[in-house]
């Protein structure tokens, strides 16, 4: 018997949402999850002015990761770092 490999696609849940809010939503790139995890898609939006990482699992439900809006090198770390701080204090709370 002739083995096949059948492709499947991300689940788009996320980005038809986005749609129906009116928003314009492009999808940037798209790659397979790694083997032995939970994520079956990454996916790179556009959603103006942000840029967005999209990670769907297997079992449903995804993780949303969003760019800094900085440009500059400087501007971007403080962000990074503030968000870490924020992060932990919230946690530790």
């Amino acid at each position: 018997m002739l083995k096949t490999r059948v492709k499947t696609y991300p689940n788009k849940v996320f980005e038809q949402e986005i749609r129906n809010q009116k928003l314009t939503c492009q999808a940037l790139w798209q790659i397979k999850g790694p083997k032995n995890t939970a994520i079956d898609w990454i996916t790179c939006y556009y959603i103006a002015p942000l840029t967005v990482i999209h990670f769907g699992y297997d079992e449903g439900g995804w993780d949303i990761h969003i760019g800094s809006e900085h440009i500059d090198r400087k501007s971007t770390i403080d962000d990074l770092l503030e968000r870490i701080k924020t992060l932990r204090q919230t946690a530790a709370a």
